[in-house]
C-alpha cells in the first residue's frame, strides 16, 4: 500500500523529532456555504455536509484524515457551475458528531452511503483524497446503482506493496503524547517547499480540530486496510491524481499494477505536496474535468 507507506514515512520522522509541549491552535470556522445541513449516520451520529450547483452528474467530495469539507475549497465553487456538487464533513471531522463507538474506515464508507441515499443522489462520481478515495472504494460498493465512477487525489498507491505494521509503534505514540503539538510538527512535511506559509498555517490549524480519538483509532486500523481488495472489489471506472514522486519509473509501476485490478488510470502533477488540490487548484480542476468528461461518457 504505496500511499500508506509514504504517509508512514512522513509521521515517522516528524514523531523523533517533536517536542512534547502543548499547542493550542487558533480557533476558525467553516467558511460561508450556499447550502448547509446534517443528516444522521445509521448510528445516529450527526453528519455535516453542503451542497451546491447543480447537473446531471452529482461530484461527491470527501476529505482525508484529520481535514474537512473545507479541504475542497479550491473545487467546489468552480465545480458547482457544471455539476451538483456536495461536500461531508466524515464523523470526528468538521461540524460533523463525535461521539461513534468504533471509528473504521467502513464506518466512513457507510457515512458516505447514508448521505447519497439520503439526497436520493443519482449519477454519482465519488472525489476522495488520500484516506477519503479508500472510503470511496468501499462506499461504491455499497452503491452500485448510483457511483458511476471514483476520482482519487493523491490516495490508492501501488496495491501490491506490503506495509510494516511495526512502524506504527512510534506514530501511535508521539499523536497520543501530544496530538497538537505532533500534527503541527507533522503537516508542513506534506506540502512542498515552494508551498504558501499561510496555506499550510490553514491547513495545519482545521487538522489539530479533529477529534484525537477517532484520529488515534484511525492510525491503529491503518496497516490492516486491503487496498488490493478495495480497488478489486469495484465495478466502476478509477481514475487518481498523484502528486509525483519524482521517479517516473515507479509512477508508471504503480499505474500498471493498479490497472491488473480494476479499470484504472492516473495523472502525475509536479511540484506539489500532499494536498496538491490546495497547491495547485488550477491544475487539480482541470485534470477533475478530464476525467470527469471520460467518466460521463
Amino acid at each position: 500500500m504505496g500511499l500508506i507507506m509514504r504517509i508512514l514515512t512522513f509521521l515517522i520522522i516528524i514523531s523523533s523529532i517533536v517536542a512534547v509541549t502543548k499547542c493550542q491552535a487558533n480557533p476558525t470556522r467553516i467558511p460561508d456555504t450556499i447550502s448547509e445541513s446534517t443528516i444522521l449516520s445509521a448510528d445516529s451520529i450527526s453528519i455535516a455536509y453542503e451542497t451546491r450547483g447543480s447537473g446531471n452528474t452529482t461530484l461527491v467530495f470527501v476529505h482525508g484524515w484529520c481535514s474537512d469539507r473545507t479541504f475542497w475549497r479550491e473545487q467546489l465553487d468552480d465545480l458547482a457551475g457544471d455539476y451538483l456538487v456536495v461536500a461531508i464533513d466524515l464523523p470526528g471531522h468538521g461540524n460533523s458528531g463525535r461521539t461513534r463507538k468504533k471509528w473504521s474506515l467502513s464506518s466512513f464508507a457507510r457515512d458516505v452511503k447514508e448521505l447519497v441515499e439520503s439526497l436520493s443522489l443519482e449519477q454519482v462520481v465519488l472525489i476522495g483524497h488520500s484516506m477519503g478515495g479508500l472510503i470511496s472504494l468501499e462506499a461504491a460498493q455499497h452503491l452500485p446503482e448510483r457511483v458511476i465512477g471514483i476520482i482519487g487525489v493523491d490516495t490508492i498507491g501501488d496495491v501490491e506493496r506490503a506495509d510494516q505494521p511495526e512502524m506504527m509503534d512510534r506514530v501511535i505514540a508521539a499523536f497520543e503524547n501530544d496530538f497538537v503539538g505532533t500534527m503541527n510538527a507533522f503537516m508542513p512535511n506534506l506540502f512542498s517547499p515552494t508551498a504558501d506559509s499561510e496555506l499550510i498555517k490553514w491547513a495545519t490549524e482545521r487538522s489539530t480540530e479533529a477529534d484525537p480519538v477517532m484520529a488515534l483509532a484511525i492510525m491503529r486500523r491503518v496497516t490492516s486496510i486491503d487496498e488490493k481488495r478495495l480497488l478489486s472489489s469495484v465495478n466502476v471506472p478509477v481514475r487518481v491524481i498523484y502528486a509525483a514522486l519524482g521517479d517516473s519509473i515507479e509512477s508508471q509501476s504503480i499505474v500498471e499494477t493498479n490497472k491488473k485490478y480494476a479499470d484504472f488510470d492516473a495523472v502525475f502533477v509536479q511540484g506539489v505536496g500532499h494536498f496538491l488540490q490546495l497547491e495547485k487548484p488550477n491544475d487539480i480542476n482541470r485534470h477533475l474535468r478530464i476525467f470527469l468528461n471520460e467518466l460521463e461518457q
